[in-house]
């Protein structure tokens, strides 16, 4: 056993051997997160490589997969993490019940098979 040393078990020093305070504890400091000197990273891992997390979306920054991050686009990406503004959309022709492109008779005929439906 040692005589005299730290024995704040939150110090970076701390040694259980120890039998009395010598005043000699170690902490680290406030912009740190561990006795190693580390720091927390922009996802808030100690230690951690990440240098920014601009979107916020817990993904480093230099490992997002951008591209259109909306379901309901035509182009939409399942793997992108940050959308960048490709987003493709198909323009809605109101008339256009067949959805071939082209306001026709096969429109109408749509229309007119539920003609008086009522609508919940």
């Amino acid at each position: 056993f040692n005589t005299s040393g730290c024995i704040d078990e939150t110090a970076c020093n701390y040694d259980s051997d120890t039998i009395c305070d010598d005043g000699s504890c170690l902490y680290f400091d406030e912009d740190e997160c561990d006795c190693d000197g580390n720091t927390l990273d922009a996802l808030g891992i100690c230690g951690g490589g990440c240098w920014g997390d601009f979107n916020s979306n817990g993904i480093c920054d230099n490992e997002d997969i951008f591209g259109c991050t909306y379901e309901d686009a035509n182009n939409y990406n399942a793997e992108a993490t940050a959308d960048d503004g490709s987003c493709i959309y198909n323009e809605v022709c109101v008339g256009d019940l067949f959805e071939d492109g082209y306001i026709t008779i096969q429109d109408l005929m749509i229309l007119l098979a539920v003609y008086g439906t009522t609508c919940e």
